[in-house]
């Protein structure tokens, strides 16, 4: 036999063959014993299990009894011994080999030997893997077998093989092999005696198996209603506009068609089959399921690519942003349909997005018309501002540190003038019926103005400005309120003063000559810039406005008279200086001459005796010495000269005493003798003829070197007599007075 068992939670368990001897065993086997209703009767050494026949009480193993009162046996009793009831319980199960543990209609149970019991099919049934299937003869051709020689045909087949098809398209059944023409019930939205024809706002030809489409899924979900062409054609008196529902043409329209055009469209979307979207409009991720979302232009263009949403027709000087132009639109990390006309021109500053704009930058000392789209004819033929149309600048000051002056000349005409240091304080909203242009505070900056001019104060829409229009809603600003300020001008010229860098200026009613003086010492001009707004308060309004920042002009002759005496100014104190430095240094220079010869005078001095000898026509030739040894010379008549005087002022000249020799005038002897302080060297002076004889302007000069006296007898000597040299030294040295010897 096989048992199966089963969870609380369903679970089965794998099929155990078992003889009938062995059921008690195995069904303590299956789960939950302890869930069957007698458990709470069953002895502490039993367990309630679950059988075929009900729940029986099982002594456990080693125990005996009818489970209701077990008794130790141990290893002593047999499985047939574990329970008197045993015996009851295989005899049920064997009795119980009826049908009922096999299939009605498919198997039939069968003892074997052993006490063993298997199920067969049954007369008009075969085996299939485990289990048992009825078999038809005739086969079934669109079918299945479900009995014995009996088919259940496919839909709209009919037949004891199933192999006739009847008459209606595939969407009916027919009663029967003898009325294939007469269709029972059409179905799949078919109607007709054969289901040829699709039921009223469904379109296609369910002709051969063929659908028909409900509307709503033939027009993409945007229309419930769809029809033929001839339908609409032979219908032209009906509004399509004012049919919105089914039950509008309920009692008029008596089938589907092959092919139809959707009415109304809704979700922003048109065409054929509602695939399209309407001007304006774009699909959202390429399809139309979801209906079609308007451009995001950020209010500066109402066109766009209908399928990808780029390639707005940007305008007020704005441009798509550069990283979606080509081939890197697809690695933007933010969707190109989100960054149209999201910057502006070149020449034009601001954040043109969320209702924001762009203003055009104006150059210093430069005048601008009121022109909207062009300042090239503003000297020709400029362009009007038109009642409640807008222009936009911006200032950007050139100089830091200079004071900014705007003017505004309105020569025909009114206008309203705004003025903020921030980019996006003004929301511009354009009526789209009226094209009138509304300028707001932007709701994400808080404000605070005068108790007295709180009625003129027109700028907040319900003191909060809702931008989802463009895409985003703006976050509240973190910083100071701005302070608003209203002026309202009839004058021929106001004057107005910016004091406050949070201040928002308002100027009304402006037909004359506005001028704004915006102090340096008030705004950081190195990064504030200013933006102006200008409104037009009538049918046409002409002028112009600029900007200035005044500095000091040059006057060109005060300038040059002033630079050329500071010139000459200075020229003269540099001359004076130089005259009295000049004067400085000849004082000083005299004074230091005059130090030298009072030091000159102060040396010791003496005479000598230069006796020159012409010999040669070519050369002179002379010798110091004493007066006397010339006297005693005879081979020639002397010429000598005397320095300071006579003869008797040689006395201090070097005498010598010896006996003559004649070459007493190859000698060469020192005029003066300069001893260092510790003596050991000197600086000696002779004289020195030049050559070139009596022609030469110059015949005689003095020179002076460094002698070691220690060695003055062997520098001396060369070919003459030593001591005589020696003697020279001595005499001219041993008179001295001081370090120096003349």
């Amino acid at each position: 036999a096989r048992l199966s068992c089963k969870t609380e939670i369903n679970a089965t368990f794998p099929d155990v063959d078992f003889r009938p001897s062995e059921a008690l065993y195995w069904f303590r086997l299956c789960p939950n014993t302890k869930n069957c209703e007698s458990d709470d009767e069953c002895d502490k050494h039993a367990a309630c299990v679950n059988t075929t026949l009900g729940p029986k009480c099982i002594c456990n193993n080693g125990f005996k009894g009818d489970g209701y009162l077990c008794k130790f046996c141990g290893v002593n009793c047999s499985f047939e011994e574990q329970n008197e009831g045993s015996l009851w319980v295989n005899e049920s199960l064997i009795n119980g080999c009826t049908d009922e543990y096999c299939s009605d209609n498919e198997k039939k149970c069968f003892h074997t030997e052993g006490g063993l019991y298997r199920c067969s099919c049954k007369k008009g049934y075969k085996v299939d893997g485990n289990s048992c299937v009825p078999v038809c003869n005739q086969g079934c051709v669109h079918g299945i077998c479900t009995k014995p020689d009996i088919c259940d045909c496919n839909f709209g087949f009919v037949g004891s093989n199933c192999s006739l098809k009847c008459n209606c398209n595939g969407h009916s059944n027919c009663r029967d092999a003898q009325s294939l023409n007469i269709c029972i019930k059409c179905h799949n939205n078919t109607q007709g005696d054969h289901c040829q024809n699709c039921r009223p706002f469904f379109v296609g030809n369910p002709v051969n198996g063929g659908k028909c489409t409900p509307c709503n899924v033939y027009c993409t979900g945007h229309s419930e209603i769809c029809l033929s062409y001839e339908y609409i054609n032979a219908t032209q008196g009906i509004d399509w506009e004012r049919v919105t529902t089914i039950n509008d043409l309920k009692d008029r329209v008596l089938e589907g068609s092959n092919d139809a055009v959707c009415i109304n469209c809704k979700h922003n979307t048109e065409g054929k089959q509602c695939e399209n979207c309407i001007p304006g409009y774009f699909k959202s991720g390429g399809l139309t399921f979801e209906g079609c979302i308007a451009c995001h232009c950020h209010g500066h263009g109402d066109m766009c690519d209908p399928n990808s949403g780029e390639s707005c027709n940007c305008g007020n000087n704005t441009e798509n942003d550069r990283q979606c132009l080509g081939k890197h639109s697809k690695n933007s990390l933010t969707p190109c349909w989100q960054l149209q006309c999201s910057k502006c021109k070149e020449y034009f500053l601001g954040v043109p997005t969320h209702g924001h704009q762009c203003y055009r930058h104006m150059f210093l000392d430069r005048d601008y018309c009121f022109d909207t789209e062009t300042q090239e004819e503003c000297n020709r033929k400029p362009n009007p501002l038109l009642l409640k149309r807008t222009v936009f600048f911006a200032v950007q000051p050139r100089y830091m540190n200079v004071d900014i002056r705007i003017v505004v000349d309105v020569s025909q005409g009114a206008l309203d003038f705004y003025l903020s240091a921030k980019e996006d304080t003004f929301v511009v909203d354009v009526d789209k019926n009226t094209g009138v242009h509304n300028v707001w505070l932007d709701s994400h900056y808080s404000c605070e103005y005068e108790e007295d001019s709180k009625d003129l104060i027109i700028l907040r829409k319900n003191n909060s400005f809702n931008d989802s229009s463009f895409a985003t809603v703006s976050t509240v600003h973190q910083g100071p309120p701005l302070y608003i300020k209203h002026y309202l001008v009839n004058g021929i010229t106001t004057y107005i003063t910016v004091t406050n860098p949070n201040e928002l200026l308002v100027v009304r009613g402006l037909e004359n000559r506005l001028v704004v003086t915006i102090p340096q010492e008030v705004h950081d001009l190195r990064s504030t810039r200013f933006y102006i707004i200008l409104r037009g308060t009538a049918s046409e309004t002409f002028g112009n406005l600029f900007f200035r920042q005044d500095q000091s002009r040059i006057d060109l002759f005060v300038f040059f008279s002033v630079f050329f005496s500071c010139f000459f100014l200075f020229l003269a104190s540099c001359v004076v200086v130089w005259k009295v430095k000049q004067a400085f240094d000849m004082r000083r220079a005299r004074r230091l001459h005059a130090a030298e010869m009072k030091h000159m005078a102060s040396r010791p001095f003496a005479s000598v005796l230069v006796y020159l000898d012409s010999r040669s026509d070519s050369d002179f030739e002379f010798a110091l010495s004493a007066i006397s040894n010339h006297v005693h010379g005879k081979k020639s008549k002397p010429s000598a000269f005397r320095i300071k005087g006579s003869h008797s002022s040689l006395r201090d000249s070097p005498k010598y005493h010896g006996p003559y020799i004649d070459s007493d005038r190859y000698f060469v002897r020192p005029v003066a003798v300069e001893t260092t302080s510790e003596g050991q060297a000197a600086v000696v002076t002779t004289l020195i003829l030049l050559p070139g004889g009596s022609a030469t302007p110059v015949r005689l000069t003095l020179a002076s070197t460094l002698v070691s006296l220690r060695g003055s007898h062997q520098i001396l000597n060369q070919g003459n007599n030593p001591t005589i040299v020696g003697e020279v030294f001595r005499a001219a040295m041993k008179r001295r007075t001081t370090n120096s010897v003349i």
